[in-house]
């Protein structure tokens, strides 16, 4: 069983229980639809921000770093979803040099299981498709104790 102290997070949840993932479909800039449960087996890194919000984007850059540490992993998989228009993320992308390196997608359908009072917030989800951890603010995500965290899960 996970203790807060075993997690480098701030503001978080840790599931005891963990929640089994349900099927959310978002899309690229292309319009290809994906559901999360294509990734089943695999850790997978959700994050939900917005072009408007600051903490957000504050976190962006630690989030690029972490993201460049395990981008040629195939046991994970990083989400940068936002509900805005795709037209308003992807004019936005070119303000911000960390946005342009991530997998961003808009989200088509959601969930209960992914709500959140703010933005930002990033959920992990084990590679058994269940919701370990839900991170809400802004948090430092190329620290060591989040890369030790992850190897842990992986």
């Amino acid at each position: 069983s996970q203790t807060k102290e075993d997690a480098p997070f701030n503001n978080i949840v840790i599931n005891e229980i963990p929640k089994p993932i349900s099927s959310i479909i978002f899309e690229d800039f292309f319009d290809n639809k994906i559901n999360l449960m294509d990734y089943r087996g695999k850790l997978i890194i959700i994050n939900f921000w917005a072009t408007w919000c600051n903490p957000c984007l504050a976190e962006m850059p630690s989030m690029a770093e972490l993201y460049d540490q395990y981008k040629e992993n195939d046991n994970i998989v990083f989400l940068y979803l936002s509900k805005e228009d795709t037209d308003t993320i992807i004019d936005y992308i070119p303000k911000d040099d960390s946005l342009g390196q991530l997998p961003i997608y808009k989200v088509v359908t959601d969930d209960d299981l992914f709500s959140t009072r703010g933005i930002p917030t990033t959920f992990i989800v084990n590679r058994n498709g269940e919701i370990v951890i839900k991170d809400v603010g802004s948090a430092v995500w190329n620290d060591q104790s989040v890369v030790d965290y992850l190897d842990k899960l992986l």
